[in-house]
């Protein structure tokens, strides 16, 4: 026996797709959006073509509920695997099941009333009945009369007696899951009730919390005004001392003042009296008497030194950073002094000198003694500038050193580093100064904002370019100069370490090549070589394909190209395509 539109009924077989009528689609939008989150992952479990790169996790219930949503109302049909996913709810389970189609007919409406036109509708309609499923359409239903309803297991409850009454149209195994379920609904009301008796202990220790409250708040204000009076008379205290440095120093000026004018006497009348041979001895001798006055000078900047290192932890790591490298610097001094000078200099001292070159050179490339002056100058201006508008000026700036590559890429690198650390100071701080839009359209910072916030990203690295643009930074992996195939082995590598970081993410990296190929390098990380002959920027017509092909095809995922190839650049921008330069994208190689 079929249905009208081809479904067998009950034991018949596979059930074909069913039509949904429009007035059971927000029936069916709520069984949908109650359906329990188990039963959702299963369901994305068996479709994961669907749900691709989720987890199938509790978590990403809601994401899976839309995903189903969207397929049944994209092709108003209900298949077979959907419908039983929906008939495993518990209205279904609970109260229908244990109904006959006769006893179905006569009180399908009234179960409405209770419960909710639309829960029942549905529910009516997912069930693999052919003649329940027709009842979802013929009755005559209404707005529903409880409100919102209860849960299937507490009406089950209250329907008892009337589930009673349909007892001949029930068989016995049904109408025995029918008293288990009333005999579980019994024994949960006793235990409500006993924590009903326990709620009046739960008030009494609530008023006692309040009077406890009460009495903390009163002593909370008397603490506050106490703190108000010490800091009322701190701050006479430190303006008592101001007024006494003051003091001292207008004591200390005029002593100064009288003894350089006793002093500039002196001179005139040795002048006047003895040779001018000596008066460079004596400014000699007068010189080194103010240094010997100004002992306290170098002490003051160590203090100061110390006092920077307790406020800032960066700035103690650098200070210790900074002697390990002196004290490296000095002693390959010596090794070196010990080579050129000693009769049979030992063999072991080239390795010793060797390593302690590569330990001072690493540790110049982290303290960033090895940039220029210009480099480090511009660095300094960008860690101290104060407002936001300043801070967009100098990113004008280091676009217009990238382009004009009057710098080194490793510097530019360093460079844009500290530009977006300062940046991610303004934007996180949220204080009175607004920030301008234009840096809020920051693309690293929209990077990195995707990538903690897990949004599956997709990167389309312009290989090559990366691998010219930051050549110091990949030199050990170049081959007579020029970047081959261990440097780029190097670079996918620290991308497939990044992406593994991520969500959801993936990239392609794209290198010239004379002959086009593809290699899977893991699941998430491709490595395209372009074809094309041979010369230079090959690559840069199927980073475009594919730019506008995801572009075309609306994925979704946000699409970032890394390139500082400017022309490159405009173009994929023009396809939809955030673009990060290769120093930018810099700072997220160290993430691996």
């Amino acid at each position: 026996m079929t249905s009208e539109n081809g479904a067998p009924s009950r034991g018949g077989g596979i059930c074909t797709a069913l039509e949904i009528p429009q007035a059971l689609i927000p029936a069916l939008r709520r069984l949908v959006d109650e359906l329990e989150a188990d039963a959702t992952v299963r369901w994305a479990a068996a479709n994961r073509e669907l749900v691709p790169g989720f987890p199938l996790r509790a978590r990403n219930a809601p994401h899976f509920r839309r995903v189903l949503w969207s397929k049944i109302a994209k092709d108003c049909r209900l298949p077979e695997d959907l419908r039983q996913v929906l008939a495993a709810g518990s209205l279904n389970r609970r109260v229908l099941a244990v109904l006959s189609e006769e006893a179905l007919a006569a009180v399908a409406v009234d179960l409405g009333g209770v419960l909710g036109a639309e829960a029942v509708r549905g529910a009516l309609f997912v069930d693999e009945r052919p003649g329940v499923r027709a009842l979802a359409e013929a009755a005559a239903w209404v707005e529903e009369v409880g409100g919102n309803g209860g849960s299937p297991g507490a009406v089950a409850e209250a329907l008892g007696p009337f589930l009673r009454a349909f007892e001949p149209f029930f068989d016995a195994a049904s109408g025995r899951r029918v008293a288990a379920e009333v005999a579980r609904l019994r024994a949960r009301v006793e235990k409500l009730e006993g924590v009903r008796l326990g709620a009046k202990k739960a008030k009494a220790l609530d008023r006692r919390a309040e009077a406890q409250d009460a009495a903390a708040e009163k002593a909370s204000r008397a603490l506050e005004r106490a703190r108000a009076d010490a800091a009322e008379w701190l701050q006479r205290c430190k303006a008592l001392e101001e007024r006494l440095r003051e003091a001292e120093a207008a004591r200390d000026a005029a002593q100064a003042n009288r003894e350089g004018a006793v002093a500039a006497g002196i001179a005139a009348g040795l002048r006047s009296a003895l040779r001018p041979w000596l008066e460079a001895p004596l400014a000699a001798q007068a010189e080194r008497e103010r240094i010997a006055g100004e002992d306290d000078l170098l002490a003051d900047a160590e203090a100061a030194l110390a006092r920077q290192v307790e406020v800032d932890r960066h700035a103690g790591n650098r200070r210790a950073l900074g002697e390990r490298r002196d004290q490296v610097a000095a002693a390959l001094a010596r090794v070196q002094a010990a080579r050129a000078e000693a009769l049979r200099p030992l063999p072991e001292l080239a390795s010793v000198a060797a390593r302690l070159g590569a330990e001072l050179e690493r540790l110049d490339r982290v303290l960033g003694r090895s940039v220029s002056a210009a480099a480090a100058a511009l660095a300094g201006r960008i860690n101290a500038v104060e407002a936001p508008d300043d801070l967009l000026r100098l990113r004008a700036t280091l676009d217009e050193l990238r382009g004009a590559e009057a710098l080194p890429g490793d510097e530019l690198a360093r460079l844009y580093g500290a530009y977006h650390r300062r940046l991610t100071r303004f934007l996180d701080a949220g204080g009175p100064v607004p920030v301008p839009a234009a840096l809020r359209r920051d693309p690293a910072y929209g990077f990195r904002r995707a990538l903690v916030g897990g949004e599956p990203v997709l990167l389309l690295i312009d290989g090559h370019n990366v691998l010219h643009r930051l050549a110091e930074r990949f030199e050990e992996a170049f081959e007579d100069g020029r970047p081959g195939a261990r440097a780029r082995d190097v670079l996918v590598q620290k991308v497939e370490a990044l992406v593994a970081r991520t969500a959801g993410g993936r990239a392609q990296v794209y290198f010239d090549s004379p002959t086009a190929s593809r290699e899977t390098r893991s699941p998430r990380v491709a490595v395209i070589y372009s074809g094309g002959g041979r010369g230079r920027d090959r690559a840069d017509g199927s980073i475009l394909e594919d730019a506008t092909f995801h572009a075309a095809s609306g994925g979704g995922e946000p699409r970032w190209l890394v390139t500082s190839d400017a022309p490159l650049g405009a173009q994929a921008a023009a396809v939809g395509c955030a673009v990060l330069s290769a120093e930018e994208f810099a700072q997220f190689l160290t993430l691996g």
